[in-house]
């Protein structure tokens, strides 16, 4: 029997952070009206967007414009789930306010 060794090649590994990155980047953006599923896919977005540039870093490479559109994607719609959840409780309230009167 045979043993073969398993080469990772680092730009098929950063293709494939990068991607992931910008699928979840553009979820987390479509998403953030729901707030949580738009922070859970926006920090996703950022941590696979930071190991995509980190794995180019290491490995000498360009830097993958996916990575980069996917990490501000997500670093966007972190703070725009965060807004709208404040809106949401504000909502709550004034309509709980109005109907007590």
């Amino acid at each position: 029997m045979e043993n073969y060794e398993i080469v990772v090649d680092p730009t098929t590994e950063r293709n494939a952070l990068a991607k992931k990155s910008l699928i979840f980047g553009i979820l987390a953006d479509v998403l953030c009206w729901l707030v949580i599923p738009g922070l859970i896919f926006g920090i996703m977005a950022s941590k696979k967007g930071k190991e995509a540039l980190k794995v180019s870093a290491e490995a000498g490479i360009a830097k993958n414009p996916m990575a980069i559109i996917g990490r501000i994607l997500g670093i966007v719609a972190i703070p725009c789930s965060i807004l709208l959840a404040i809106y949401w409780v504000v909502l709550l309230i004034v309509g709980i306010a109005a109907a007590a009167m």
